[in-house]
């Protein structure tokens, strides 16, 4: 509609001004993430500025995002002081140094993705925000006015990710990754196993579980292995988009005042605006610029990657499943365990009474080579204390 359209633009505006006003003041990762959450109070305040608006505004789902040059003299000084306290155990826990530093701040269902160029694997970023699996209705928070002034907070959240040069960022709208979901594809939870007749009585941590595993698992197919650039994964995501939709879209052409009719199953995907942001981590240059591919390499760091292996060139839907399966499996051993040993469960991670981990190895973990790898981000705010540890815009 004409408001939540106006209410979209307002924000995009405020947030990409308050931005590019503040980042050349940013000194740390928490600076950076204290201004993103900033940048969404402005976009807030602009959205209801007005006495028609205070009240009958329109309302939005907001992401806005930094890529930061991390200080590697700070960086390499303190790894120099903690390296022997390193244990080869703990080895695959610990991040090796990035030049850069991905922080971004989300309200409502947007997504980003992270597709590393060495592993061609993808990490959901923003995976701890949508607070309603179930329901693709339901954004988990929006600006606007909701209660009185006050915007939709439910699933606010800032997160951070060290990336490589060369890896892709990509911020996407639910009208892209509700169609990378297995419900909105078709698919039944008896497809990967579950004896649950849907998706709605089906365990609610093991459906977060399955389609936070079936994205990732399923990105990596669509994007395969010979060419990575952003134009060829912009292009994979929207034509997929086009493919799951193209059956209820048909249908809606010649009936367009219906419901589409039917489950999923009959009438896959998820009709929606479909915006899609993809870029390349590094400098920009007229060479980067003019040919954005960059080389596919093989990782040679020295902790093991058996958790998250470099998938295959040619893959098919069916691998995927499967790969989704053992995913599952591995879940349900981890939450057994944990449940024998009265600990708290594997997934979903409690960001709020997780306590702030300290040392460099632990402030910069790598939450993908984890032992909760495949389930857990962390959201950046509860982890970042020193502001020495700092970004250059």
């Amino acid at each position: 509609g004409d408001k939540p359209r106006r209410a979209a633009r307002v924000a995009n505006k405020t947030l990409v001004s308050f931005v590019e006003r503040n980042i050349p003041s940013l000194n740390s990762i928490q600076d950076a993430i204290h201004m993103l959450i900033a940048a969404l109070a402005d976009a807030q305040l602009a959205i209801i500025d007005g006495p028609e608006e205070t009240w009958m505004g329109g309302k939005t789902t907001a992401n806005i995002g930094v890529l930061l040059e991390v200080d590697q003299a700070w960086v390499e000084g303190n790894i120099i002081n903690e390296v022997n306290d390193i244990q080869t155990e703990e080895f695959h826990n610990t991040i090796v140094p990035s030049r850069w530093v991905f922080a971004c701040a989300n309200i409502g269902d947007c997504k980003v993705l992270h597709f590393s160029k060495d592993t061609k694997t993808v990490f959901d970023i923003t995976a701890i925000s949508r607070s309603n699996y179930l329901d693709p209705t339901d954004p988990g928070g929006r600006l606007g006015p909701y209660k009185g002034l006050w915007p939709d907070t439910r699933n606010l959240a800032a997160f951070w990710i060290p990336v490589q040069e060369g890896d892709i960022i990509a911020s996407m709208s639910d009208g892209v990754h509700d169609n990378l979901d297995p419900q909105i594809q078709g698919l039944s939870p008896s497809t990967f196993g579950s004896d649950a007749a849907d998706w709605d009585s089906a365990p609610k941590d093991w459906v977060v579980a399955t389609k936070q595993s079936y994205l990732r698992h399923f990105s990596e197919y669509l994007i395969g292995g010979d060419t990575f650039t952003p134009q060829h994964i912009k292009d994979v995501m929207i034509t997929h988009c086009a493919r799951n939709t193209e059956r209820s879209r048909e249908y809606l052409s010649t009936n367009p005042s219906n419901r589409t009719p039917g489950s999923y199953a009959d009438y896959p995907g998820k009709l929606d605006h479909a915006s899609f942001c993809c870029f390349r981590v590094g400098e920009m240059n007229e060479k980067t610029r003019l040919n954005p591919s960059v080389n596919i390499t093989t990782s040679h760091i020295g902790f093991s990657m058996k958790d998250r292996p470099c998938i295959p060139k040619k893959k098919s839907i069916d691998d995927v499943i499967a790969m989704v399966k053992e995913d599952l499996t591995r879940f349900a051993v981890r939450k057994a365990q944990c449940q024998d040993t009265s600990k708290p469960e594997p997934f979903p991670i409690s960001v709020i009474t997780k306590e702030p981990a300290g040392g460099i190895r632990k402030r910069i973990r790598s939450v993908r080579h984890s032992e909760i790898s495949m389930l857990s981000p962390l959201r950046s705010a509860q982890i970042l204390k020193k502001k020495n540890f700092s970004g250059k815009p």
